[in-house]
């Protein structure tokens, strides 16, 4: 078990809380959280983390007690809690993380329906062997697809790397197949917690740039997405999701993460300069392509969509209240 990591004091004047959560790397060691002074009752809380019981959970305890200084709250002896504290609680419950996509897709592009394919060509890049190095799987057939263009695992044709006419992906609904892979039916998944929706109109790349920069990661754009800017959005270690309607890509960009269209998909790049998806496309209806762009898997990225990204929710019968402040 971890001492607490976080705490937090009753601000009487802001009619709030003062909160501190430290980055304890540098040290490993959290200050004592000091005294608030005055004659006035000032409760306090803090929040330590213990293992969980199976993989992926933790456990999450809240100490609370009337005490200013939760530290003292949390001392190992009874008497010494006696002396320091009017009144104590302490709750628990086993956290666990609901992934932002459930089964990420092993191939850097995914459609449901056709793909049809003009210009210099669309790229596909997969040269992970733990993948197989699988290029395309559709549900249609495509039209215009460059060999030229496709690089997989060393060893391993094109050609062998590409499925069409898939039968689990043409013979599901589109809702079917965003469960698939998300893990939740598209009417539910905008209620994950850490999901934010994005609304503009016209080019939304500006929106999309800002919304990153504010630390939002999981993206639900309420109908269609015009992404028209060449902006550079995401990366390996810190990637992003994106989820819309239907989306339609002109010009250069380059964005990390997974772009998942519910309808169709449109990209044009006739620009000569790069257009680029680090990590997987999936397209709920056909797509469409004009000119250069590439779509090149990356296994990081699919680790952290999957093992990073989401939310943290209490488990179901997990929560329990006690005494038992025991460090």
């Amino acid at each position: 078990a971890a001492g607490i990591v976080a705490d937090c004091t009753r601000d009487m004047a802001a009619e709030g809380w003062a909160c501190r959560c430290p980055d304890l790397s540098a040290t490993g060691v959290r200050a004592r959280a000091l005294p608030s002074g005055g004659d006035e009752l000032t409760p306090s809380f803090g929040i330590r983390l213990r293992d969980g019981l199976r993989s992926g959970t933790f456990g999450a305890e809240v100490l609370a007690c009337t005490h200013s200084v939760i530290d003292d709250c949390s001392s190992a002896s009874a008497a010494a809690r006696s002396e320091s504290q009017q009144a104590i609680s302490v709750f628990a419950a086993t956290v666990a993380l609901v992934a932002a996509v459930r089964t990420p897709p092993a191939a850097p592009l995914i459609v449901k329906g056709d793909l049809t394919m003009t210009g210099a060509g669309l790229g596909l890049h997969n040269t992970d062997p733990r993948s197989a190095g699988l290029l395309l799987v559709a549900g249609g057939r495509w039209q215009g697809l460059q060999m030229g263009r496709l690089r997989s695992v060393p060893g391993t044709p094109p050609n062998q790397a590409l499925m069409q006419e898939d039968a689990s992906l043409a013979t599901a609904s589109a809702d079917q197949v965003f469960t698939m892979f998300m893990g939740i039916k598209p009417s539910r998944y905008p209620q994950h917690p850490a999901l934010r929706k994005l609304s503009c109109s016209g080019d939304c790349a500006e929106a999309l740039e800002s919304a990153y920069a504010a630390g939002q990661r999981i993206l639900w754009v309420d109908g269609p997405l015009n992404l028209a800017s060449n902006k550079v959005i995401g990366s390996a270690a810190d990637p992003v999701l994106v989820i819309a309607t239907r989306i339609d890509i002109t010009g250069p960009l380059q964005l990390t993460g997974m772009l998942v269209a519910r309808g169709d998909l449109s990209w044009v790049n006739t620009s000569g300069l790069t257009s680029l998806v680090t990590g997987s496309v999936l397209a709920l209806g056909n797509m469409r392509t004009e000119g250069s762009m590439d779509i090149a898997y990356q296994q990081a990225v699919a680790d952290q969509l999957r093992h990073r990204m989401g939310s943290y929710v209490r488990v179901p019968g997990s929560w329990t209240d006690s005494q038992d402040v025991a460090p």
